[in-house]
């Protein structure tokens, strides 16, 4: 499986460390939601950077998909997904120490690397009609694969035919 996958998992499971910091310390688990209204400072940066963690995943994982199966680089798909993920959890530790300019920076450098990751399969390089030959397998000489004349078929089916059998042969 491509490195890039296990990005995927990981930018998945991201925002859920992101908001166990947010919520350390207890809370009502009764009413989990209603907590987020109490938290303060560092707290609540990093229970909207979860959200914002959440936000931003879609994308990523829709365009590592998309690159993987259109045929892009591995090597590129894998080394853009952890550049991705790296600036990923950056942004999530300038939210909480509230660094809001570089934060910004950060952010649009990682949507900027999702935008590639998505853009990749662009610029495969186009295979020729030499590379195709070598990479397929010498072919077999053909099979005489045994013929079945149709028309001594019957259908299970009562059809009328041309010839007005209740068969379709």
């Amino acid at each position: 499986m491509p490195l890039a996958y296990w990005c995927v998992l990981i930018a998945a499971l991201w925002p859920l460390a992101i908001v166990s910091y947010a919520k350390a310390g207890g809370g009502d688990n009764h009413h989990p939601r209603d907590d987020a209204a109490r938290l303060s400072g560092a707290r609540r940066r990093a229970y909207a950077a979860h959200f914002n963690a959440y936000e931003s995943f879609p994308f990523f994982a829709v365009a590592v998909v998309v690159a993987v199966t259109q045929g892009a680089n591995p090597a590129m798909i894998d080394m853009l997904a952890v550049i991705y993920l790296l600036l990923r959890i950056l942004h999530a530790v300038l939210y909480v120490a509230d660094l809001a300019a570089l934060r910004s920076v950060v952010f649009l450098f990682a949507l900027l690397v999702n935008i590639a990751i998505f853009e990749l399969p662009v610029f495969r390089r186009r295979r020729t009609g030499a590379d195709v030959k070598k990479a397929l397998p010498p072919a077999e000489p053909f099979r005489r694969c045994p013929v079945v004349d149709i028309r001594r078929i019957q259908s299970p089916v009562p059809i009328l035919s041309e010839r007005g059998s209740g068969y379709l042969f």
